[in-house]
């Protein structure tokens, strides 16, 4: 494939007719010895598929991605000696970068390295490592453990990208990304909280309860002297609560998955929607809403995330289901932006508690009339899950079928 000659000027000269491992090789050598190199042809006639083939093959498997960068004549194709030895002053640089790179770089997953890429993205900061070989099934069982780790099913978006022509990987979570991760699991949090607190209060013998009877007698007793009426004792006050149940068991079955829970991550994809959507999830009254401001005229999932955990999440249906696509992606959840001329809601496939993928439809229908321009909304307007599923379905030997709602 190939006839070489070595001059006595220490150019090395080769006649290419096939690019192999051998002739790449060789070819590489010289250069990294700082000698000129010529490649000559059949028929003296330049084939630059060739000369294509040969620095591919030497960019991937020895120069770290660098092309020796051949210039071609009317005969043949050479790199120049002063070519060379810059190109192995660079090699040799990139080299001991990618001797660092085979050091950290991981093969498998491991809870260490998911632990400190939990911690890193809860300060909001970006986090890089190294992978061998393809990075996706590696970051997928990272992303498990990540999820196991901040126990509200959170996952982390990355980047990945080859390093210097080799085998190994760099993955890049970027700052937006981190951001989006950090207010991801504060939001999932704080509604997880918010759920299970407004469920237990109503479980008799719960810390809840207590701290939720004692609050209500207060504000009874207040309303009781200022309106000159018999103060209640407490024992009067508890009775008078009707809705309370004497055990979690109870409850109904929705609401005690909730209740016997300790975050998002013990809850199934369909009962992390019904969470949101549920009554026992109560929006505070009074709260007035301005239009919603996106970075650099973007979509910023960070930045939605983070108003939702404020309490500042603000405009339409279309502005709401943006929140939606952002929320359940970085729980994992299949979710797409759906709209028609007059408005705009979300649907997907995601798990149920029995491990069976249901297609589901969130619909907050944000579109009652407005107050100046300025939306408002209430635990009235918003209704249910089971309400905002127009239907919950399943694919029956091809054909879509309504299915009830299944937690």
């Amino acid at each position: 494939p190939a006839t070489e000659v070595q001059a006595a000027t220490g150019t090395y000269t080769v006649k290419l007719t096939k690019v192999t491992d051998a002739v790449a090789k060789k070819v590489f050598k010289k250069v990294m010895a700082g000698q000129k190199v010529v490649i000559t042809f059949k028929n003296n006639d330049p084939d630059f598929d060739l000369i294509s083939d040969l620095n591919r093959k030497i960019a991937k498997k020895y120069s770290y991605g660098v092309y020796l960068g051949f210039k071609a004549t009317d005969t043949n194709a050479y790199i120049s000696a002063k070519k060379a030895k810059s190109v192995a002053k660079l090699v040799k640089k990139l080299k001991v970068k990618a001797d660092k790179i085979k050091q950290m770089a991981v093969s498998a997953a491991n809870d260490a390295l998911a632990q400190e890429i939990h911690n890193t993205l809860m300060t909001q900061t970006p986090y890089t490592f190294y992978t061998k070989g393809d990075p996706t099934s590696i970051c997928d069982d990272l992303i498990k453990k990540v999820q196991e780790i901040n126990k509200q099913d959170v996952i982390f978006k990355y980047d990945e990208e080859i390093v210097l022509g080799t085998d190994f990987y760099e993955v890049t979570i970027d700052q937006e990304c981190a951001s989006a991760y950090y207010w991801a699991n504060k939001y999932s949090e704080q509604q997880f909280n918010i759920a299970k607190y407004n469920i237990m209060k109503h479980v008799k013998g719960t810390v809840q309860y207590e701290e939720d009877c004692r609050e209500g007698y207060s504000l009874e007793c207040q309303v009781a002297i200022k309106l000159g009426q018999p103060v209640p004792t407490f024992e009067e006050y508890c009775e008078g609560r009707w809705l309370d149940e004497d055990s979690i068991e109870k409850l109904d079955s929705k609401k005690q998955k909730i209740a016997r829970a300790w975050g998002m991550g013990d809850l199934s994809d369909i009962m992390k929607l019904y969470l949101l959507g549920a009554g026992h999830i109560q929006a505070p009254s009074g709260i007035t809403y301005t239009n919603i401001y996106y970075k650099s005229g973007t979509d910023s999932e960070a930045l939605m995330l983070k108003n939702l955990y404020l309490n500042k999440a603000t405009g339409v249906c279309h502005d709401f289901a943006k929140h939606e696509c952002a929320l359940f992606s970085y729980w994992g959840i299949d979710v797409k932006y759906c709209s028609n001329s007059t408005h705009a809601w979300t649907e997907g496939v995601a798990k149920n508690s029995e491990g069976i993928m249901v297609k589901y439809k969130f619909n907050y229908g944000l579109q009652w009339p407005c107050e100046h321009g300025v939306f408002r909304y209430s635990t009235t307007q918003i209704s249910s899950y089971c309400e905002k599923c127009e239907a919950l379905e399943e694919e029956t030997d091809g054909k879509l079928q309504r299915k009830s709602f299944v937690n």
